[in-house]
């Protein structure tokens, strides 16, 4: 009768002690804010989140660090053009790279970013872009979406370990939209499409 009350006692104690799996643990890539913003003759996107680092599609997720990515388009090319911003006082900023084929211009840096929105000298130019989401909800729609494929997520789960690596990623298209992506070890990728909810729009396999 002891021995039965003491298990009883202790149980909720290993319960509590077990560890779940989260699947945010095995996100490699996550953008979760975007920024859009128009001025003088420039188009500015930007793109703030995290990434693992070495960077590669093989189903095994490294530890991330943030990352913020602009992108620029302009009426001309222009050479040697330059951008600069400030994040919680500190000033970000250099020379553009420049993509021949895409035509658009390009910088990141290692800085996470969330402010409503986000001042851009390009050149001697002034852009304000503004963030098109309130919120980050790429938990919530990767644990909507691993609901909703909950067979997928299953097979590629062993025991408190997840053999696989997820993407997330906001999307905007006069709207948001979310891409969730779930790389397994053999080469294999599930995508998903879905809305703000994490309402499934698309799916398929690569």
């Amino acid at each position: 009768m002891k021995k039965s009350l003491l298990l009883l006692l202790c149980l909720p104690f290993f319960l509590s002690g077990c560890a779940s799996l989260d699947l945010n643990d095995y996100v490699s890539e996550r953008r979760s804010y975007i920024y859009l913003g128009e001025g003088g003759n420039y188009t500015v996107k930007a793109e703030s989140g995290e990434r693992e680092y070495p960077y590669a599609t093989d189903g095994y997720a490294c530890d991330t660090s943030a990352l913020f990515e602009v992108t620029i388009t302009c009426a001309e090319h222009e050479k040697n053009l330059t951008i600069s911003f400030s994040v919680d006082g500190k000033r970000y900023g250099g020379e553009l790279s420049y993509d021949s084929v895409r035509e658009e211009y390009s910088y990141s840096c290692g800085v996470a970013v969330n402010a409503e929105s986000v001042v851009f000298v390009v050149g001697e130019t002034s852009v304000t872009a503004e963030r098109v989401n309130a919120e980050d909800k790429t938990s919530d729609v990767l644990h909507a979406v691993a609901e909703s494929e909950k067979d997928i997520f299953d097979s590629l789960t062993k025991g408190n370990a997840f053999l696989g690596e997820i993407y997330v990623r906001l999307i905007y298209d006069e709207g948001c939209y979310y891409y969730v992506g779930v790389a397994d070890r053999d080469g294999h990728t599930h995508s998903y499409l879905t809305d703000e909810s994490g309402k499934l729009l698309a799916k398929r396999l690569d």
